[in-house]
This record gives C-alpha cells, sequence and structure tokens, in this order.
C-alpha cells in the first residue's frame, strides 16, 4: 500500500478534520494509514466550506492515491449536493456512475448532468433527492440569519442607494420640512410646488424630491394636528388662563374675524406662556351675545373649562365702524385744482365728520361695556381694554373749540407740502426727513404728525416762504402746538407700555394712571405761568384739561379711586404684587389688596375662608360678607378685622417686610420676582403668577389680525377659513410647533 505524499501530509496537519472545528496534532498512525487519511474527502471538505461531506455508496478502500490525483478534476466534484448519494465513484479513472442503471456521467463532477439523469429516468431517487437537497438549503439558510451582518448589510445598501425614495426617512424629513416652511413663514404650498422653488432645492441637492401642493398641504394639516395638540397639552397644565378677545374685518369688508389669546403660567416650565387660540369668523352682528356664544365654542375646542378662566379682556370693534367709515371716506374723489380756501373748508368739513365719528364711538364703547357685563356676569370675570378707554379720554381735546383751527391749520401745511414734489424735495434735501399725515381713526397719529412738524417747523417757514402760497402759523400758535405735544405725550407714553404681550402689563395701570392724572396737573400749573396775552391769544388748555381729567375718572374711576361704584381690586392688587410699585400704595389701599389676595386665592384654589379671614362676630356682616360684593365688605370693616396667622397671611406679612432695594425699578417684570421667589412664598406666589398673567389691553388680538392682514395682501386675498386660521395660528405659535422628528 503506497504511503501518501507529503504535500498531503502536510494538508492534514495544517487543517483539522471538517466538523471539529479545532485543531488536534495527527498521531503516526493517521499519518501512515490510507484509511484515515482520504485526500478526496479532505478535498470535498474545501470545495464544500467544511461542510460535513456525503458519503459515497461505494467507496473503495484500496484506491491509490497517486491515481485519485491523477483524475482529479480542477476544483473537485461537489460533493456538497445530496445527488451524489446516488451514484458510484471510481476513484482510480475519476469516473461516477449511477446505482440505478449504471450509466455513467461526463463530465463526472457535473452536477447538473447528474440531477438531470435522475429527473428523467429515475423519478422516485429524483423525489427524494429534492427533499434532501431542500433540507441541506435549510440548514444553510438558518446559518446565514444567524449571523447579522448578512441581515443589515442588504438594508444599509437600500438606504444609501435610494435615500429620496417615497416612504423613506429622508423623503419624510424633507417634506416636514417643507411644511414647517409654509407654516412659520408668508410661504405657501402653491410657492413651495413652484417650478422656480424646486430649481432653488435642486441646486441645494441635486436627489432632493419635488413635491407638489397637495403633499404640502396635506403634510401642513399634520404638523397644524401636532401644533394644536401641544397647545392643548401646555393649556391642561395651568392653573388659571385668560384670555383677550377682538374683532378684525378683512381686507374689503368680505370677512370679520373674531382673534382670542391666553396668557398663563405653566408650572412645570417655570415660564409664562402665552399663545393665540383662534382667528375665528364672526358673522355680524357684533353684539355681546354672539361674542359670548362664540368664545364658549372656542374654549370647549381647546378643552378649557370656564372655571378655569381667570378674565377675559375684550374690545368693542368700534374702531372698525370707525375705519369702514375712513374707508368709504378714502375712496371720494379729491380736485387737485381748487384754491386753497376751498381746501381748507374740505378739511372743516372731515374735521366735523371726525367729531361725530368720536362721539359715536365712545357711546357705542360704553353700550357695549355694559351688555358685556350682563351677558358675562357670574360666568366669566370681564375686563374693559385699558387702552380703548384711556382713548375715549385722550380724544377729548379734539372736539375743544379753541384747539381745533390750530390743528385744521397745521393739517392744511402738512397736506399741502406732500401734494408739492417741489416742497417736499427741499424739505428732505434741508433735513432729510418729510412730514406725516394724521389718521382720523388714531388719536397718537394726530400726536406723530405734529410732533414731526414741530420739529422742522424752521425748515418749514422757509419752503413757505418761498414756495407755497398758504397762511402759516403764529409764533403763539407754534407755542400751543409744542403744549399739545407736552399733553399728549405722556398718554402715547403708557399707551406703548400698556401694549406690551411679553410682559406683565396690568400691576402697571393703577400706577400710570395716577401718573396721567398728576401730569395734566403739571400741564395746567406750566401753562399758567406761561402769558399768552404776548401772542394776543387766550389759555385754550384751561377747559381741555379740566375736560380730559373729567373723562379720565368717569371711564377709568373704578382703577384708581377705591370708592368708585365699579371698584375693581384686581388693579390694586396686582400693583401690591410689584414690590417696587407697592410702596406707591397708600396703607389702607395695601391692605385691601392683600385682603382681596386672601379671597381670591381662596376662591380659585378651594381653599377654605375661615382659614384666611376670622368669622366677624356681627352677623349683619355674616351676611354682607356672604353677598357678591366683597369689597364692599372691605371698605366697611377694613380696619376692624384682627390679623390672622393663617399660612396666606404669614407669606403676605413676610413679603410686606421685603426691603426696598435700590436695585428695583419700576418697570421690573413683577412675574420673574414670583418665579424666582416661589418656594419662599408658595401660596402668595401661585396667586400672583396667575394674576400677573392677565393682560392691561387686547393688544395681543390686534398682532393677530396684523398677521392676517399680512397673510391675505397680494395673492393670497383669497385665503380664509380654516387656512387662514391655520396660518395664524401657525406664526403665533412657532414654539409650539414639531420638530422635524416628532
Amino acid at each position: 500500500m503506497p504511503l501518501p505524499t507529503k504535500g498531503k501530509t502536510q494538508r492534514v496537519l495544517k487543517k483539522p478534520p471538517a466538523g471539529n472545528g479545532k485543531f488536534s496534532a495527527p498521531t503516526k498512525e493517521a499519518v501512515v494509514s490510507p484509511a484515515v487519511i482520504n485526500i478526496t474527502d479532505d478535498d470535498v471538505s474545501d470545495s464544500a466550506d467544511d461542510d460535513p461531506p456525503v458519503p459515497s455508496p461505494q467507496c473503495s478502500s484500496t484506491s491509490s492515491s497517486v491515481a485519485n490525483v491523477k483524475h482529479k478534476r480542477l476544483g473537485g466534484p461537489k460533493r456538497a449536493s445530496a445527488v451524489w448519494q446516488h451514484y458510484t465513484e471510481d476513484v482510480e479513472i475519476g469516473s461516477r456512475t449511477c446505482q440505478y442503471c449504471l450509466h455513467e456521467v461526463k463530465p463526472a463532477g457535473n452536477t447538473g448532468n447528474a440531477v438531470a439523469h435522475l429527473r428523467n429516468h429515475h423519478p422516485q431517487a429524483y423525489g427524494k433527492y429534492e427533499e434532501q437537497e431542500k433540507c441541506r438549503k435549510d440548514v444553510e439558510k438558518s446559518k446565514q440569519q444567524e449571523s447579522s451582518v448578512t441581515m443589515i448589510q442588504p438594508k444599509l445598501s437600500f438606504e444609501s442607494s435610494h435615500p429620496y425614495e417615497e416612504g423613506s426617512f429622508k423623503y419624510r424629513a424633507v417634506l416636514r420640512e417643507r411644511a414647517l416652511w409654509c407654516l412659520r413663514t408668508t410661504a405657501t404650498p402653491t410657492l413651495c410646488a413652484n417650478p422656480a422653488t424646486q430649481r432653488v432645492f435642486m441646486k441645494h441637492d441635486p436627489r432632493s424630491p419635488a413635491f407638489g401642493r397637495k403633499a404640502v398641504n396635506t403634510e401642513m394639516d399634520k404638523v397644524y394636528k401636532q401644533l394644536l395638540t401641544n397647545m392643548k397639552f401646555v393649556l391642561r397644565r395651568g392653573r388659571k388662563i385668560s384670555l383677550s378677545a377682538d374683532i378684525w374685518t378683512k381686507r374689503g369688508m368680505t370677512e370679520s374675524k373674531l382673534g382670542m389669546t391666553a396668557r398663563l403660567y405653566d408650572p412645570h416650565s417655570k415660564v409664562m406662556r402665552r399663545m393665540t387660540l383662534a382667528c375665528r369668523t364672526f358673522p355680524p352682528p357684533h353684539t355681546a351675545a354672539r361674542l359670548f356664544k362664540l368664545t364658549m365654542d372656542i374654549l370647549a375646542e381647546w378643552d378649557i373649562a370656564p372655571s378655569k378662566i381667570s378674565a377675559i379682556v375684550t374690545d368693542n370693534g368700534s374702531n372698525m365702524v370707525a375705519a369702514f367709515k375712513a374707508f368709504v371716506d378714502s375712496n371720494g374723489s379729491d380736485s387737485h385744482n381748487e384754491s386753497d380756501e376751498d381746501e381748507e373748508g374740505v378739511t372743516v368739513t372731515a374735521d366735523d365728520t371726525e367729531e361725530a365719528n368720536v362721539v359715536e364711538e365712545v357711546d357705542e364703547y360704553m353700550q357695549f361695556a355694559e351688555q358685556c357685563d350682563r351677558e358675562l356676569d357670574g360666568r366669566i370675570e370681564r375686563h374693559s381694554c385699558t387702552i380703548h378707554r384711556l382713548q375715549t379720554a385722550v380724544r377729548v381735546f379734539e372736539k375743544d373749540e379753541m384747539l381745533k383751527p390750530i390743528i385744521r391749520k397745521a393739517r392744511v401745511i402738512v397736506k399741502t407740502f406732500r401734494m408739492s414734489t417741489v416742497a417736499t424735495g427741499e424739505l428732505i434735501k434741508a433735513t432729510n426727513l418729510t412730514l406725516i399725515a394724521d389718521v382720523s381713526t388714531r388719536w397718537n397719529s394726530t400726536l406723530l404728525f405734529l410732533k414731526r412738524l414741530d420739529l422742522v417747523q424752521d425748515s418749514v417757514k422757509e419752503i413757505m416762504a418761498r414756495h407755497l402760497k398758504i397762511p402759516g402759523l403764529t409764533p403763539g400758535e407754534w407755542v400751543i402746538i409744542r403744549y399739545i405735544i407736552k399733553l399728549l405725550d405722556k398718554f402715547n407714553t403708557v399707551t406703548d407700555k400698556l401694549s406690551a404681550d411679553k410682559e406683565a402689563t396690568i400691576h402697571r395701570v393703577h400706577f400710570y394712571i395716577n401718573g396721567l392724572v398728576r401730569h395734566l396737573e403739571c400741564i395746567r400749573d406750566a401753562l399758567s405761568k406761561l402769558d399768552f396775552s404776548s401772542f394776543h391769544l387766550d389759555n385754550p388748555f384751561d377747559q381741555v384739561i379740566l375736560a380730559m381729567e373729567s373723562e379720565l375718572s368717569r371711564v377709568l374711576g373704578y382703577v384708581i379711586n377705591e370708592r368708585d361704584p365699579k371698584f375693581d381690586a384686581v388693579y390694586i392688587a396686582s400693583t401690591f404684587l410689584h414690590k417696587k410699585l407697592r410702596l406707591t400704595l397708600p396703607h389702607r389701599v395695601a391692605s385691601l389688596a392683600s385682603r382681596w389676595l386672601a379671597l381670591k386665592s381662596s376662591d380659585w384654589y378651594e381653599q377654605i375662608i375661615s382659614d384666611i379671614l376670622p368669622e366677624p362676630a356681627d352677623p349683619n356682616v355674616t351676611s354682607k360678607f356672604n353677598t357678591d360684593d366683597d369689597l364692599d365688605f372691605f371698605v366697611a370693616a377694613s380696619l376692624e378685622v384682627a390679623p390672622h396667622n393663617s399660612p396666606f397671611d404669614l407669606e403676605i406679612q413676610t413679603y410686606i417686610s421685603l426691603p426696598a432695594s435700590t436695585e428695583d425699578n419700576t418697570d421690573d417684570n413683577s412675574e420673574l420676582f414670583w418665579i424666582q421667589n416661589a418656594g419662599k412664598f408658595p401660596l402668595l406666589s401661585r396667586v400672583a403668577l396667575d394674576i400677573l398673567a392677565i393682560p392691561a389691553a387686547s393688544s395681543a388680538p390686534e398682532r393677530v389680525f396684523s398677521i392676517g392682514s399680512a397673510a391675505t395682501m397680494g395673492k393670497g386675498n383669497r385665503l380664509a377659513g380654516h387656512n387662514l386660521e391655520r396660518k395664524i395660528l401657525s406664526l403665533r405659535n412657532t414654539e409650539y410647533l414639531p420638530d422635524r422628528d416628532d
């Protein structure tokens, strides 16, 4: 028996037998005995990737290894296939013969010919072969599934080769980003689908998909639903919510909208939240009953219980009535060829109409306020817009018979300048400024046009002397204009301060209204020292200042006078909650404010009143305390009730004892103080933050309407209904929009 070759012996030493998996040194017998060293089996193991070899039915034990090497085909037969169990191998001549018909397979290692022979001549053997082959492939497949690399790699290959395929992660991410772009800006789905816009996107990424208007609009609806869900989640966390509402008429008078905003303190994130809740179609007539019904519908949509509303600030919408009249008047025909006298006469007629509009506006507002008080009584506490009430007091100066001719004369000068290109060019060359005209529906526009006229008066006098033939203002009239500016400038500053939306404003109302009263007294004292006789004029401010004081006391007396029948203690209470402004309150008013806070804390947070205020001994006082007018009880017995050391009273006393700091300022945001000291004043800070969330004016809805007006200009003039509200709420509530991955 011939010994195995050296090469084959080295091969056995290097590789362990198939199926073992561990290397073991061969024994001497393993090297010498040819029965153990089966070269054919080793070759089969190499070709089958270490799979266990299928033994041949008739394997010759006397076959020569030399002959095997001589007749072995390149690469060896595919012994892994189960078909070779049906063939006999002749190692010496390198042939394979069918066990059933002695058919010789040529070439000997061709598995395809062997399978075809069984299929055509031995069907039963072929069926057995198929079952064996199926089992073998299942085993191989299970081995492949155990490897994580073979499962992950095809998916990674797909993502890298088709990253923007519809339904993929990048496809959804890009579509979401386009929808957020349309919602955060004034862009529209039509603009997003525009070919020019698509080219810009393609320049940024050539593989970027081109989305149609319908796809973007559908995605915007999905994002908008998530926006509403996020806002509802924040609203549920708030203890109390304050609302402000106003009415806006769309450009062209085609549709009216009710805007509603909310402010609340979020105890979870410890920040003051503000959001826009609605910009809803409001069909006429704009009565208090319809306003209340639409308000209830909006609150139901946001899942806000009426008991959770701390207050609602409303406006009467009469400014829109005046705006409609101004819109009609602005479309009237003006002849530029009229003489100066006729032009001045037209201005007088316009002023008379404006005065009638002002009187009608004031009467309409007071009537609307009474309707709202009756409609909302007992269900929602309503506060009037402080700025709108302040405007009714300011407009009194426009009705003064001594000031009207001077203001009319100034309007003629401004209008003449604006109609003359020569005069306007000379003014721009000299001062780099132009004169601005006023608007009859905004009182502060009168202040602005007078301030600009007074600023450039020297250049105006010089240009009028050279180019314009109209009567100018006398030195005494220029002095009167200067004092009109001083008179109105303080009111304008207060209006700007109370129009703030990002911080608390209600605590400033009491301080500012008292400041305006003192401002009128200072103007009166300054004018009394001025000699108007040197200008051949009478003092025109005596009657107007007296009328403004009377009107200010009538429309805003409930803020500064605790004896007023309609006195609202929320303004002194909010002032008391400001660390610096509380020092401006008299002791008696501060005591009323602290006790009102105690009652409000008990009412809002269901505390027992007896734990805050002691029971009065007089039964008559008890019956009066149980009435709705709690303030009358304070006024009558504010000094008769002994202090009670309840937890809330202790916090009040601790707060009052805080020393004033030189760093404290009247313009400080009181919300920050109570947020930072919530741990020191847990009960007082709770009611303080909910009260300071109440706005002083309905300026927030006005900002909503500004966005709506801008969104409906140009090609967006048909934007209305759901799409307009979606656009406005998305622009106003960008901080609640979902991220791309949400």
